[in-house]
This record gives C-alpha cells, sequence and structure tokens, in this order.
C-alpha cells in the first residue's frame, strides 16, 4: 500500500496494468466506477497529492477507501464504508452521511456515535448549510468557528462536505470529534473534499447498477428470487454478459438454480428468439451422448433411425445450448466439444461431412473443476473455451434471508397448484428454515414444502410439520453450543497457553487487569470447570 506519492503513483499503475493485461476482470458492472475511482487518483497524482493532505499516510488512506469502493455496487454497503473508512483516518469518533435533495427534505443515511436528537438538530443547520454553500465547511469551538449547539456538545471540531450523487440528490459528509487533542484542520478538509468525490462517483454508479438490475427483474430474471447481495451482484454480471455472445460457465452447487439463469440469460440475449436446448451430460450413458450431442446417419450404429437424427447442437441452431453437469462429460467427448467450440462445425456419428453450426454455449457444473483438471479428468483447454465469463452461484444457506423470501415464493406457488391455501411459518418453524444447511439447496427446499402441503395442508407450519431431518439437525446443533462461560473459558486457556502460563501477559492479551482475570479463574475453579495448573 501507498504511503508517500510515488509509491501511491506506483500503486495506481500497477492497477491499471493489472486491468489491462485482464488480471483484474471489469465487467460493465463495475466497470465504470473502478475507472472513475483510477481517474481520481490519476487527478490527485497530475495536480500535486500534496494539496489533499499534510502527512504521506493520507495518500495510503485515500488509495484505500479506494480500493474498497471499488468492489462494492451496493449504495448501503459503500455509504457504509465511505462513513467508516473516513472516521478511522481522521482519527475522529462520530459521523453521519446525510442525503438532501433540491425539495428540502433531509434524511440521515447512516451516522456513528451520534444520538438521534443530535443528528436531527445537526442535520438541519450545518449540513444543510453545507449542500447551500456548495463547499465544505470548517469548525473549531477553540477558535469560535461553528455554532452554539456544537460548543454545548462539547464538540471541539468538525468538517462538513457535500457531494453530488444525481441530480436532484445531494450527499453530505459529516465527521467531528469531542477530542480536544484532535485539532481538525484546512488539510482535513481538503482530505475530506477528496473522499466526497470518490464517494459521489461510487454511490451514483452503484444506484445506477441497482436500478438496472430492478428493471431487469421485471424482465427475465424475475424468475430469480432472492435480494442477498450474492444474488444480486449474480444477476448483475449475468444480465451484463447476456447482451454479448461470449460462452458462459454457471458453477455452484446441485440445486442452485443454474438452468434457471441459463434460461433468463438467454431470454435476454439477442439469441432470445432462437431455441434455447438443454442436455445433462451425467444423465445420459457414455455411448449415447455422442449421438445426443451432434446427431447420427442412418446406419451409423444397430437401432439408428431411417434418415439419421439431428443431434442438440443442430437444434440449437441461432440459439443457445445448455450443457448441464459438463464436468461429467467422458473424455473423448471432451476433444470433440474442444473441435466444436474451436471450429463452429459439428459431424454426425458416422458421417464425414462437417455441419457449420452457430451456437451460444452456456455449461454449468457442481464439480470443482480446478481439482477435476489438476486430477486429469477434465482438459484445461476446454475449460479455457467454456469459461470465458464465469458466474458463481452462492448455495442457499449462505443466503440468509433470501431463504424465507424462496420458502414465501415456493409455498404461493405450490398453493396454487394444489388448490390449497397459501400457510405461512411459525416463529419456531422460520427459525429451522433459516438455521437448516440445505445441502440439496433449492430442489431439497422445493420437495420438503411440497410433502408439507401434500401431508398436512396447513394454515401455519410449525416444527412438527416439518421432516425429522430439519429438526434433528439443529438439535444436534443446539446440543454442542457451548454456552457463554465455556466459551470465556476456553479464551482464557488459549490465552494462558500463548504465554506459557505467564498470567501478567495473559492479562495483558485479553485486555482485562490482572486482578479481574484472577477473579475469573477463582471463579471456574469453584464452580468446577477450571482445567489449567493450579
Amino acid at each position: 500500500m501507498a504511503t508517500n506519492p510515488h509509491e501511491f503513483e506506483q500503486a495506481v499503475k500497477k492497477v491499471e496494468k493489472l486491468i489491462e493485461d485482464k488480471k483484474i476482470p471489469l465487467t460493465k458492472v463495475t466497470e465504470i466506477p473502478v475507472r472513475d475511482l483510477l481517474d481520481k487518483c490519476t487527478e490527485f497524482i497530475k495536480f500535486g497529492v500534496s494539496d489533499t493532505a499534510s502527512e504521506p499516510g493520507r495518500y495510503k488512506a485515500l488509495f484505500e477507501i479506494a480500493s474498497a469502493l471499488s468492489s462494492y455496487t451496493d449504495p448501503v454497503l459503500v455509504t457504509r464504508t465511505i462513513l467508516d473508512e473516513t472516521i478511522k483516518h481522521l482519527n475522529c469518533e462520530r459521523g453521519m452521511i446525510v442525503e438532501v435533495t433540491d425539495d428540502g427534505s433531509v434524511a440521515i443515511r447512516l451516522s456513528r456515535g451520534v444520538g438521534d436528537e443530535e443528528a436531527s438538530d445537526i442535520s438541519h443547520t450545518m449540513v444543510v448549510e453545507a449542500v447551500d454553500a456548495g463547499e465544505g465547511i470548517f469548525y473549531d469551538s477553540a477558535r469560535g468557528i461553528g455554532t452554539d449547539s456544537l460548543i454545548q456538545r462539547k464538540v471541539t471540531s468538525g468538517l462538513t462536505q457535500p457531494f453530488l450523487i444525481e441530480k436532484g440528490r445531494h450527499g453530505v459528509i459529516y465527521i467531528d470529534t469531542r477530542d480536544p487533542a484532535i485539532h481538525l484542520g484546512e488539510d482535513d478538509l481538503k482530505f475530506l473534499g477528496k473522499v466526497a468525490e470518490l464517494a459521489g462517483s461510487t454511490l451514483s454508479s452503484a444506484i445506477q447498477v441497482n436500478r438496472e438490475l430492478d428493471e431487469g427483474r421485471s424482465g427475465a430474471f424475475g424468475a430469480v428470487t432472492g435480494s442477498s447481495e450474492s444474488m444480486r451482484m449474480a444477476c448483475q454480471r449475468a444480465r451484463r454478459v447476456a447482451r454479448t455472445d461470449e460462452n458462459v460457465l454457471l458453477l455452484g452447487e446441485s440445486g442452485t438454480g443454474k438452468e434457471i439463469f441459463a434460461h433468463a440469460i438467454h431470454e435476454e440475449s439477442k439469441r432470445a428468439k432462437g431455441p434455447f436446448e438443454a442436455i445433462n451430460c451425467s444423465a445420459i450413458p457414455d455411448e449415447l451422448l455422442e449421438s445426443e450431442l451432434f446427431g447420427y446417419l442412418e446406419g451409423a450404429f444397430t437401432g439408428a433411425k431411417k434418415g439419421g437424427k439431428p443431434g442438440i447442437f443442430e437444434l440449437s441452431e441461432k440459439g443457445t445450448l445448455f450443457l448441464d453437469e459438463i464436468g461429467d462429460m467422458p473424455p473423448l467427448l471432451q476433444s470433440k466439444l474442444l473441435r466444436v467450440l474451436q471450429e463452429r462445425k459439428i459431424r454426425r456419428v458416422g458421417g464425414t461431412a462437417d455441419v457449420p453450426v452457430n451456437v451460444r454455449i452456456i455449461a454449468a457444473t457442481h464439480q470443482d473443476l480446478d481439482q477435476c483438471m489438476a486430477d486429469g479428468t477434465f482438459r484445461e483447454d476446454l475449460y479455457y473455451r467454456l469459461s470465458t465469463f464465469p458466474i458463481q452461484l452462492p448455495p442457499l444457506r449462505d443466503r440468509g434471508n433470501d431463504i424465507l423470501e424462496l420458502a414465501d415464493f415456493l409455498l404461493e406457488k405450490f398453493a396454487k397448484e394444489y388448490e390449497v391455501a397459501k400457510p405461512t411459518l411459525s416463529p419456531k418453524a422460520t427459525y429451522y428454515f433459516l438455521e437448516y444447511p440445505w445441502k440439496g439447496n433449492i430442489r431439497e427446499m422445493e420437495n420438503i414444502l411440497k410433502r408439507i402441503l401434500i401431508d398436512h395442508e396447513p394454515r401455519v407450519i410449525h416444527p412438527k410439520h416439518l421432516p425429522p431431518e430439519m429438526v434433528d439437525a439443529k438439535s444436534s446443533a443446539l446440543a454442542d453450543f457451548p454456552t457463554l462461560e465455556e466459551l470465556e473459558h476456553q479464551h482464557v486457556l488459549k490465552a494462558l497457553n500463548l504465554v506459557n502460563g505467564n498470567r501478567g501477559k495473559a492479562a495483558t492479551l485479553l485486555e482485562i487487569s490482572e486482578a479481574t482475570l484472577y477473579r475469573w479463574i477463582a471463579d471456574m475453579k469453584k464452580k468446577g470447570t477450571w482445567l489449567g495448573d493450579d
């Protein structure tokens, strides 16, 4: 990380080189904010980074904030990063980010260490003042620069810096401190101004990306249920690549919705009017898979139909072919598929003539293809042909409240299908749903909900309606769940082991007084839970 102007410039050039060499791949989702951040960094270098701060450490701070922001497309995460990193680098303990619109409405988007009443007071005075002034404002109660409100609240110094989010909407970063040893100054205000520039460009890009995502949800991607960050990112990447004709590789555990994504990509592409064909490479015997893919001529083998039969590649002409479980394709067919991808021609079984094909490939697998390549069961050259644009689909257990969104969606769907009333989840059943590992992912949830509706037709789903594996898995986890006392005991023992039993050093490591450590140990001995040396 850069710590002086020269190192800062070198770090920026290194990032630009990595992008140029495609070692940092940019999609249209991330390209705008990343390019904008690099442009800002280049501006800092060109016009003199010394204007942004008096300490070399600020160069590092700007680059850290820029690097963190470049990976986010969620406005909430962008806002949180801006505020937390700015508070940290200015060595303050309080701050807010406030939104002000042209019609005069004010909304506190995030605050740290500022009470609700005080936040409201600050927002309607200093924040609006900064937007009206169109520039940063510096407050220092020691020099009488500021308001009576700040002085009454013992704020020694503070900064307010506006930035433009989009037409009609401004953001304001407010930072202050009550520590008389910390003196915010003009250099800090200049630094905050540069942070605000980064904040404005990144927030506006994130808002635009999310608008596009919401629009996309009304189309083909409306079939994708869930609003977790991981699914939002997967949808954004899928929508972007859908506009191109590049091959796509969908990665993820079985049951994570890879075919739904493949359908959505096809429907959002310029091939949407063409056919969408799918084949599961693991569900067809090896000896039949070649003829299913490439077709065959009459008499090619015993049982071949009169006149032959076109394969799924020909049936997908000018459309999309979804090759599911590509990791299970036998080696011989992998080499033939590679030839098709290279030459865009197929040859029917029993034939000698090549047939040109115009097909987009979307492949999917639940297997670790890196391991398969290491084991020699999957061709490395085929992998690079298929993985022009890989998309990782998260397992259901890592998607948080998406689990409940999906359960609600499926309950409504199956209730209509079975012509029964749609049930709801009881609080206890909700708890089990959120804690269950869902090894079979969406497919497993579908099966469980279908069985519940068919067997019980409940108005409310309680734990008694759930399959034993859901309840037992949670009960086992609860049985193994340590108490706070047990965790405390383990933590103390670990600290003592690290310092070879020296209780003074252990207390320092635990950030407690030595007397407190002795009280803890005495209490554990009294309860019979002490396992250390006497």
